[in-house]
């Protein structure tokens, strides 16, 4: 309840009693980590998501949680891991697709994050961010005509996305095309008037 009512601290207490009275069973651990999560403690909740994988390495969420605070340190190698391991128990989960993707593309392992947005787009051909992620990786590439063709597919799906107008503005601006980056801008805006 304390952890639902998002009391951290007094839900930290509370596993900390339930790991000391049953250090085997996974899910005090895990549900420590998120309450760790939550208050930034990164390192923290990793650890204790390793101590709930060591109880139990066939629960998705234990992976997904330490991939997660793997990211926020900046470790994209291990999180990889992590999403590649949860993948193997749960391979249509689109969100950990979506991750591992995100941190190959940190990772700048390119190749590898276009043959997973190969088969998110397979399997979710509705999803426009995977349109979106993609035009990321080949402006990484500079590769903008790609990029674009990416953009406008993503736009297709969703007209709604501030954030891929605003990247279709980036594209357009460098390429001179004021008009064009105008429009787009607008859209932006429109779609995104608290970032604005």
């Amino acid at each position: 309840s304390a952890l639902y009512y998002e009391d951290y601290v007094l839900s930290i207490q509370y596993f900390n009693q339930a790991i000391s009275a049953k250090p085997y069973l996974y899910e005090p651990w895990f549900f420590r980590g998120v309450a760790k999560y939550y208050l930034d403690d990164f390192a923290g909740a990793e650890r204790d998501c390793s101590e709930a994988i060591k109880r139990n390495p066939y629960v998705t969420n234990l992976y997904e949680l330490r991939g997660l605070t793997r990211i926020q340190q900046k470790k994209y190698a291990e999180a990889i891991d992590d999403y590649s391991s949860a993948l193997k128990y749960d391979p249509e989960n689109r969100g950990l697709w979506h991750n591992r993707t995100l941190c190959r593309i940190q990772g700048k392992d390119y190749e590898a994050a276009l043959a997973d947005l190969d088969v998110i787009q397979q399997r979710w051909s509705q999803y426009a961010r995977a349109w979106t992620m993609r035009a990321d990786v080949y402006m990484q590439m500079k590769d903008t005509t790609q990029a674009v063709e990416s953009l406008q597919r993503s736009l297709d799906i969703d007209p709604y996305d501030g954030h891929t107008w605003a990247m279709r503005s980036i594209i357009s601006l460098s390429r001179e095309e004021w008009d064009s980056a105008e429009v787009q801008l607008d859209h932006a805006i429109h779609l995104l008037p608290k970032d604005s």
